[in-house]
């Protein structure tokens, strides 16, 4: 997909989802106490901050790979493609139903490919 406008218009229709991310902060003190059997004192936290944001940004589908897509399907539900590219018609193992659905695709379109 290389128009901006149409990824907008999909990504737009998506919800936002909550991100989790996890900061860890340690850290370790000496003891100013000689006396005790304390040498020094160590803390670790871990932070968790949430925040909201887009599902899908129109970068995200413009930046797809040739032969991926997104779709929304079954009531909007959102699915990642992945369509096997043809690269030659020719090909001697390619299924029947396979070679008959780009033939009618050929009949019906100005784009042919090689037979």
């Amino acid at each position: 997909m290389l128009d901006e406008a149409t990824a907008t218009l999909l990504t737009e229709k998506l919800p936002e989802v909550e991100v989790r991310a996890v900061k860890t902060r340690s850290g370790a003190t000496d003891s100013s106490l000689p006396k005790t059997a304390v040498d020094f004192v160590s803390t670790s936290v871990d932070d968790v901050a949430t925040q909201r944001v887009p599902l899908l940004m129109p970068a995200d589908l413009i930046s797809l790979p040739k032969g991926q897509a997104f779709a929304l399907l079954e009531g909007g539900e959102l699915y990642k493609l992945r369509l096997p590219l043809i690269e030659d018609s020719r090909d001697t193992e390619m299924p029947k139903t396979l070679r008959a659905a780009l033939d009618a695709m050929a009949r019906r379109t100005t784009i042919h490919y090689d037979r």
